[in-house]
């Protein structure tokens, strides 16, 4: 089933209408177009789809769209900056 989910992402707000079990990878990936976010840490060991979600590290593979909701979330491409 399809919720509204919305949340922030590097500094602004996201608002979509998607199933809530879809990971945050794909979404950084596929709507969000944020290629620097990687597939690679299907082992939950690896690091190439680090994010901060509210400051503490997770993997985007592993969080779903019901994990961010109303959180702020930050991709590497700030991170770095």
């Amino acid at each position: 089933m399809k919720s509204f989910i919305q949340f922030s992402l590097n500094g602004s707000p996201v608002g979509l209408l998607e199933e809530e079990s879809k990971s945050l990878l794909w979404l950084l990936r596929t709507e969000q177009e944020l290629t620097d976010i990687n597939y690679g840490c299907d082992d939950r060991a690896g690091e190439n789809c680090i994010v901060l979600i509210e400051g503490e590290p997770m993997q985007a593979s592993h969080t779903t769209l019901k994990q961010v909701a109303g959180k702020y979330v930050l991709t590497t491409r700030l991170a770095a900056h």
